[in-house]
């Protein structure tokens, strides 16, 4: 619901300094040419739905501190009786899994959402612009220039490098770990 704020509507008609609308409802102010109240159903002042909100006490949210639908201690909705998502599981039949028994959304044959016209994975996908590529064109997990999380700290591939490998040796060794 978008409401303008010439039209009377100041601050205190809208909602709380801090945003609040009663129970689920929260407003941003969109600058720009006259100013507009944007109200977005369902979110809370942090920014989430206040159903999933742990700091608001969302119901979504269990006594463990996870989404109800998620907790394997709670029973969760979501979850099989393999202790997997449900959605994913190949064994209960889930509705991600493909007719050749992969996720949809990767199985190249099936065409997923995750494959590009290229035939490869869209976010490794170089002509794409997958989000996996940085802007030295590598994978920005391996690239060194970017920093990626598979560059150790000498430099090289993390499974690769040998003093890394040795400390992590000497690190269950000595119990370090």
């Amino acid at each position: 619901m978008l409401v303008d704020i010439d039209s009377a509507c100041m601050p205190d008609d809208v909602g709380d300094i801090d945003g609040t609308l009663g129970r689920d409802k929260r407003a941003t102010f969109e600058s720009g040419v006259g100013g507009i109240w944007i109200i977005e159903r369902g979110a809370c002042k942090h920014g989430k739905q206040r159903y999933f909100c742990l700091d608001c006490g969302g119901k979504g949210i269990c006594t463990h501190g996870i989404e109800r639908r998620n907790c394997d201690e709670c029973g969760g909705s979501g979850r099989c009786p393999h202790g997997r998502v449900k959605y994913f599981c190949k064994d209960c039949g889930g509705k991600g899994i493909c007719a050749h028994g992969r996720q949809k959304s990767t199985c190249k044959e099936c065409g997923g959402s995750g494959i590009c016209p290229h035939g490869k994975h869209r976010h490794h996908c170089k002509e794409c612009g997958g989000s996996g590529i940085c802007e030295h064109g590598k994978h920005r997990h391996h690239c060194k220039e970017c920093g990626g999380s598979g560059i150790c700290e000498h430099g090289k591939h993390r499974h690769h490098c040998k003093e890394c490998g040795a400390a992590k040796v000497l690190d269950q060794l000595t119990g370090m770990d």
